[in-house]
């Protein structure tokens, strides 16, 4: 998905379960602009845009300085068919 939003960047990075099942990290970059619902979106290294709600946004926030107890989650399907077009 791509937007017309400005992007002004806040690197993080967030722990995926990868389709083989193993965890990985990925870096993201994370608008600073929000909705009224405080949504923010991720931009992933390969071009993918996710939506990020306000309070995934701050337990990434918090979670960075604890990566080894992130918790992983499901890499986002706009990531997966993203990867697929390259």
């Amino acid at each position: 998905m791509r937007t017309s939003r400005t992007f002004y960047p806040i690197p993080m990075l967030i722990k995926h379960i990868q389709p083989s099942g193993l965890e990985k990290l990925y870096p993201v970059l994370v608008s600073d602009v929000t909705d009224s619902e405080g949504t923010r979106y991720a931009r992933y290294m390969n071009g993918a845009e996710v939506r990020m709600s306000e309070l995934r946004f701050i337990q990434l926030e918090f979670a960075q300085a604890d990566l080894p107890n992130l918790a992983a989650t499901p890499l986002p399907e706009e990531v997966i068919k993203r990867d697929m077009l390259h």
